[in-house]
């Protein structure tokens, strides 16, 4: 008997085993953005049951790495920290100290799930995660879809206050679709080198146009076209006689990140200082209506999120509701709370601690990719980080492999090894 269970145990903890379980998990994440909860209420309990499965063995495989793992020689290395290593570390703990400290004031298990599935998922290798992922967005896409298009998942209509009808197929909210779209474009294009052929082009350019007459979702679409435009640039080889000019675009966006939630936080702050003391005939407050207009009233539901809840060093308990689909609200009247700049976002919900830090291991990511040369990861970088200043993709695994990048480089950083995955290209 006890023979059997080590041979069952074997089995279950091999790479594939432990990717398709990665699958599974990742694909209840997928569900849940779905309307499948509209049709079927328990779906969201099974789901939900069927990730903890998946959490249970994510710390079964990570208990047999750690033990797999010399200690000394980490122990060395910290040891031989030189400054920088050292500065790492520390807003590394710092990091962690948010998250902990996010857990117990406010009983948010998000960022400890997430935590836990990026650990697990640095014990394999890093391309084959992504694989992992862009194969289960691609076979559930055409699941759902051609459910919706069956009649047997509710597509849920959205109606724009001109009186444009979008069309979710399957999904919670119409830009889902639009945006999975553009990511899985963008990972594809990855996993080739962005090396795409004309006829290839023409399909996703059919296939954007198509999703954006299907769901209206603007800033999706001209994202999507200005991905499009790059990988036929470096397809066709005119980027390499832009050298100077790409390599200046490269080094700038990798020293200018931090202005991305720095600037996000100025930007809403400036327009709530506008709002409340400016007189509402002057220039300045019409510019500033004028933005918040521009960003679909984004600036004005931010700053009252924070107006009514303050600041927090630990973040913040008060869900943020959107227009997305569930049981019961097709039909509401709903006041939106929901702040789509992903770096507001995690400043409201985690805390002043969190997201210093946060961005600041994301800042040393995205260094590193652009000093040792990673030009693919460094562009789904920058438009994963840049897309998330109108949507909250950075920490979501559902859609971005942004995080995925973070203990392989960090490992590298610091111990000059990499005893899990590695983000190599």
């Amino acid at each position: 008997m006890i023979d059997k269970l080590k041979t069952f145990i074997q089995k279950i903890e091999t790479p594939q085993c432990g990717l398709f379980v990665l699958s599974i998990y990742y694909f209840t994440l997928l569900l849940d953005m779905t309307t499948l909860s509209y049709n079927f209420a328990k779906s969201a309990v099974i789901c939900k049951l069927i990730r903890y499965i998946c959490y249970v063995y994510f710390l079964l495989v990570i208990f047999k790495k750690v033990k797999s793992i010399n200690f000394k020689d980490y122990i060395n290395s910290i040891k031989n920290f030189n400054k920088k290593q050292w500065a790492i570390a520390i807003i590394v703990l710092v990091a962690l100290f948010g998250i902990v400290g996010n857990l117990l004031l406010t009983r948010n298990k998000a960022l400890v799930f997430l935590l836990l599935t990026l650990i697990y998922a640095s014990c394999f290798d890093f391309h084959d995660v992504v694989n992992t992922i862009f194969s289960t967005q691609f076979v559930s896409l055409i699941i759902i879809v051609t459910l919706s298009a069956l009649g047997l998942m509710h597509d849920y209509i959205n109606t724009r206050v001109d009186g444009t009808i979008r069309h979710s197929l399957g999904f919670g909210y119409p830009t889902y679709l639009s945006q999975f779209i553009m990511f899985l474009v963008l990972y594809y294009s990855y996993k080739k080198d962005f090396k795409i052929s004309a006829e290839k082009l023409g399909i996703y350019q059919i296939l954007i146009l198509f999703v954006f007459f299907l769901t209206n979702s603007r800033t999706e679409f001209l994202v999507s076209e200005l991905v499009l435009i790059c990988i036929f640039l470096n397809s066709v080889d005119i980027l390499s006689k832009f050298k100077k000019q790409v390599d200046f675009l490269k080094k700038a966006f990798a020293t200018l990140f931090p202005l991305y939630p720095i600037g996000s936080f100025v930007a809403v702050m400036s327009y709530g200082a506008i709002f409340n003391k400016v007189n509402v005939n002057s220039i300045i407050f019409r510019i500033a209506q004028k933005a918040n207009n521009v960003f679909s009233n984004r600036l004005y539901q931010t700053f009252y999120d924070f107006k009514r809840c303050g600041f927090s060093l630990f973040g913040s308990n008060i869900d943020l509701v959107g227009y997305s689909l569930t049981k019961g609200n097709e039909d509401a009247v709903i006041r939106s709370n929901f702040i789509d700049n992903e770096y507001m976002r995690i400043l409201f919900e985690n805390g002043w601690i969190f997201f210093v830090a946060f961005f600041a291991i994301a800042a040393i990511v995205i260094w590193y990719l652009y000093k040792n040369k990673k030009d693919g990861l460094l562009f789904v970088s920058f438009v994963i980080t840049t897309f998330s200043l109108l949507n909250p993709r950075i920490t979501s695994i559902t859609f971005s492999i942004f995080c995925f990048m973070i203990i392989p480089v960090l490992n590298e950083l610091l111990f000059k090894q990499q005893p899990g995955g590695n983000s190599d290209e």
